[in-house]
């Protein structure tokens, strides 16, 4: 449990850091969703770091930002809201969204459903 608490938080800030809660929500849901679905590996560990998914896997801050949940980082306000990113309804520009299906996110898609904060997600 640790282990994926640590991954999710830490992959969260990593895509999300910067924006909202509902954001940093929407993120997480795409993991789980991953974890979830049959076309994806089933486990935490296993759909991050599958290949040309997360550009902070390739770019090397994922495992800086490993390392900052090791030394503790994620107890301060600016990183524990990924923490809490666990839910799959979020509430987002006086709407309310069930994030159970998405399994992409990106700066730009061509098949978005919804756009929160900086992402569009599928």
């Amino acid at each position: 449990y640790e282990n994926n608490l640590k991954l999710l938080a830490t992959i969260i800030y990593c895509e999300a850091g910067g924006q909202c809660y509902a954001g940093r929500l929407a993120v997480g849901a795409v993991v789980m969703n991953r974890v979830n679905s049959s076309y994806y590996p089933n486990t935490v560990k296993g759909v991050i770091w599958q290949p040309y998914q997360f550009g902070p896997v390739r770019h090397g801050k994922m495992a800086r930002e490993m390392k900052n949940y090791d030394k503790g980082l994620y107890n301060y306000p600016e990183r524990s809201g990924s923490l809490k990113a666990g839910k799959y309804i979020v509430k987002y520009n006086g709407k309310t969204i069930n994030l159970k299906k998405y399994t992409n996110f990106n700066g730009h898609l061509s098949n978005a459903k919804i756009r929160i904060s900086g992402h569009d997600f599928a």
